[in-house]
């Protein structure tokens, strides 16, 4: 399907809604095609380049983490230290987590190199980033060992669920990871962000202005609005909601500032992140993906029980040794999940999205910064392709309805 079908979709969809305003919503679709032409040639098909490459890296990074999985898993690492670990008396919660932590750490250590194509050397080649390798190693190490360590806690929680509670773990599983998630998203901001990058309150002037009366008519406090060095790792045009009750704030990157972002931009992009806030998508997504992971988690423990019983295996999920195999089978059910999370996220950026027509109302700021996020994510892509792989809507879907927006405020 062309780009051209995709809009006439829209055309006929939106036609049967609202037959009186057809021609309104076809100068909207003009208006759309007018902020696409200031893309050249060059900048979507590079767009589309890394947007496609980013499908083959979901699926590449899949498979990098089966074959360390089945590495792993020959090696016997995780039996061996269980093994040490219990040969004078049962220690299982010890030897849970300390076979854990060694797998995660052998695991991260044998996926490395594909992180660095991956997140490093792939961002410059696309000149997303200018991040220097050793500042983007420095990083990367310091989130693998605090990632290491939150999952070996975890595992060694949900080994003692299955030992307890056998054929229904993975329901208190749930329970362990919505508490984990709140955990860390209220701890975030406090703790991990500050460690990345450096946080300052916006500063006073225009921008500052805009955005305390855009906060103030949702409720948020002045305070809660930041901007961060974002360009220390990327290129892109972004801003961010983060944390949980009182650590919640909104944070915009420099990279916004330092890309030329006027008032009208600042505006949108802010009421959309006070979107977020306002329909407390944070504690949404929380609960959403406490549901999903349990559903995940009671998958692998089927899977797994299926596998051993069709090998004639006697291992168990909750021993050890069964780490690797368990956690192949919980990551490939994860990238199997990819559409259904990115649809819930396409949702709520939606939602965001009419948020800020609504709150802001600057269609054209929309616009102008939705077009700057267009050298990461190609604009038009194919709606199977969308629906599979992108988390956020298109962005000519994105400018096509703030422009429906503008027609119908204008008339």
């Amino acid at each position: 399907m062309t780009r051209h079908t995709a809009i006439n979709r829209d055309i006929v969809c939106i036609a049967l809604r609202h037959i009186p305003k057809v021609m309104i919503m076809t100068q909207a679709v003009i208006e759309t095609q007018n902020w696409l032409a200031l893309l050249s040639v060059e900048d979507v098909a590079r767009a589309v380049a890394y947007t496609q490459g980013n499908h083959w890296i979901l699926l590449a990074e899949l498979g990098v983490t089966l074959i360390a999985c089945a590495v792993i898993y020959r090696l016997g690492l995780c039996a061996r230290i269980a093994d040490r670990l219990n040969r004078a008396r049962a220690r299982p919660n010890l030897s849970a987590f300390v076979a854990a932590f060694g797998f995660f750490i052998s695991l991260t250590f044998l996926t490395a190199p594909f992180d660095v194509y991956s997140d490093w050397w792939r961002e410059r080649a696309y000149d997303l980033s200018r991040q220097s390798l050793s500042d983007w190693a420095f990083q990367w190490l310091s989130l693998s060992v605090l990632a290491v360590l939150v999952a070996a806690a975890l595992v060694t929680m949900l080994f003692g669920l299955m030992r307890r509670t056998e054929a229904v773990w993975w329901v208190w599983a749930s329970g362990v990871t919505a508490f984990s998630l709140i955990t860390i998203t209220f701890l975030s901001p406090l703790i991990l962000e500050p460690w990345m990058n450096a946080y300052t309150p916006a500063p006073r002037g225009a921008v500052l202005d805009a955005v305390t009366a855009l906060a103030t008519s949702a409720g948020i406090e002045a305070e809660a609005i930041y901007i961060y060095d974002g360009s220390r790792q990327s290129e892109r045009f972004t801003a961010n909601v983060s944390g949980l009750f009182g650590t919640a704030r909104i944070a915009l990157s420099d990279t916004m500032f330092l890309q030329g972002a006027n008032l009208a931009e600042v505006r949108a992009v802010v009421a959309h992140e006070i979107g977020h806030f306002s329909k407390n998508h944070i504690l949404l997504t929380l609960g959403v993906y406490s549901m999903l992971s349990g559903l995940l988690l009671f998958l692998t423990d089927h899977v797994f029980r299926a596998l051993t019983k069709q090998t004639g295996s006697d291992l168990a999920i909750h021993a050890s040794r069964s780490l690797p195999l368990t956690y192949a089978i919980f990551a490939v059910l994860m990238v199997v999940a990819t559409p259904i999370t990115n649809s819930y996220s396409r949702m709520l950026e939606n939602a965001a999205d009419a948020y800020s027509l609504q709150l802001a109302n600057e269609p054209d700021g929309l616009a102008n910064a939705l077009i700057k996020t267009a050298s990461y994510r190609a604009p038009s892509p194919h709606w199977l392709e969308e629906l599979l792989f992108y988390s956020h809507p298109s962005v000519e879907f994105r400018i096509l309805r703030a422009m429906e927006h503008k027609q119908e405020v204008g008339s």
